[in-house]
């Protein structure tokens, strides 16, 4: 039982870094892609990763013009979430827009107007849904490779306040900035093959269509990436734990077969089977915590 538990904790910690990567992908208060909403000093922005752009970016009105857009991506977010105020929302994300400015005027990021207006229509997308899961965080990770538009020189495992301040890192990953331990962390998708782990703090996780076949009576649980077993198809249900499904999915017991992890106040065992990764025990028994929202409250402009 004890093993189960860490397996839970360390699920738990992939809604972590989930959040971070996407918060960074909304123009978050630990956030770069404030950067896919603002820009870089001087110049013409003439082509973003999906070319064809012809705005002009400039440090002294990068936040004014591109706070509206920000705002107008996490608008419907908002709506369905919480609640958006427009003045307070444009505020939110002006300020953490100077933050980056600030950073580019000391010599402390570099600048990549080119990437601006590609990205804002790369991100549009990931609005259609507005909650975490392990899908959405995946194919965020991937874009926002591309949408660093403010790149900080901060380096992995030093002292961080926001995202935004971490250096580049090479291969398959994202620089972050860790909310527990305030310093820049490396999140990376792994491949086939890699070896994988449920070490805390989780920084790296096989890649969308891959499963971490972990031995989860080691510690930490460790193991390689491979293949995940595709939604609908027969999975190992006399497994306690099955992980074979992929992260974001579950072996449900009753039928044999892979399935969506559970949504919000679904009956519940353990967190690996719901969408959030979060079975959290209440009145009514265990039951699936909803995932967490895309965007946050101060970013639509509520206290």
């Amino acid at each position: 039982m004890r093993m189960l538990s860490g397996a839970g904790r360390a699920s738990m910690s992939v809604v972590a870094v989930g959040f971070v990567l996407v918060a960074v992908a909304c123009g978050g208060s630990s956030s770069s892609v404030e950067a896919a909403n603002s820009a870089p000093d001087g110049g013409t922005s003439d082509g973003g990763p999906d070319g064809g752009s012809t705005s002009t970016y400039t440090l002294d009105d990068v936040c004014e013009k591109t706070a509206p857009k920000t705002c107008a991506l996490r608008k419907p977010c908002c709506e369905k979430t919480s609640a958006y105020d427009d003045a307070g929302c444009l505020a939110n994300a002006k300020a953490e827009c100077a933050k980056d400015v600030a950073d580019a005027r000391a010599g402390k990021a570099t600048f990549h107007p080119e990437r601006i207006d590609g990205c804002f229509a790369k991100l549009a997308p990931f609005f259609d849904t507005c909650s975490v899961t392990f899908d959405v965080l995946a194919s965020v990770a991937k874009v926002l490779a591309d949408c660093r538009i403010f790149e900080g020189s901060v380096g992995i495992g030093s002292a961080c306040t926001r995202d935004g301040e971490c250096a580049p890192i090479s291969g398959a990953g994202f620089p972050s900035c860790s909310d527990t331990t305030k310093t820049c962390n490396g999140v990376f998708f792994l491949s086939a093959g890699a070896a994988c782990s449920f070490a805390e703090p989780m920084t790296g996780f096989c890649d969308d269509g891959l499963f971490c076949d972990a031995n989860l009576a080691a510690k930490p649980p460790a193991g390689t990436c491979g293949q995940a077993t595709p939604v609908g198809k027969p999975c190992d249900a006399a497994k306690v734990v099955d992980l074979q499904c992929g992260l974001g999915n579950y072996c449900e017991k009753s039928t044999g077969l892979c399935a969506k992890g559970k949504g919000a106040n679904a009956p519940c065992e353990l967190d690996f089977e719901c969408a959030s990764f979060k079975c959290i025990a209440g009145v009514a028994g265990k039951r699936c915590a909803p995932p967490d929202d895309l965007v946050k409250p101060a970013e639509c402009g509520k206290p």
